[in-house]
């Protein structure tokens, strides 16, 4: 990942504790998407690169990063507005 990113703070559930990170990149218009992706319950960080389709995900599970380009461009757009447009809703409820 290039430098210019998001520095996350984040607070470790099992402990308390606060992780901080820096993930992603300005440069390459990254977008900040968090979700559970590996399926164990706790949001994992990711990014969605719209120049090339590339989510990059740091699984909370083990750490481990997974990288994989999903779907058409315009299918991941599409689902990407979807998700912020519900995330905004959320927000304002």
């Amino acid at each position: 990942m290039a430098v210019g990113g998001w520095i996350l703070h984040i607070l470790k559930s099992s402990d308390g504790g606060v992780i901080q990170t820096q993930w992603g990149s300005s440069a390459l218009d990254d977008v900040l998407v968090p979700g559970d992706y590996d399926g164990d319950g706790k949001a994992d960080i990711a990014v969605w690169r719209p120049g090339d389709g590339f989510w990059h995900i740091i699984n909370s599970k083990d750490g481990s990063i997974t990288s994989q380009r999903w779907g058409p461009g315009m299918l991941l757009t599409t689902m990407f507005r979807y998700r912020v447009t519900m995330m905004e809703t959320a927000k304002r409820i």
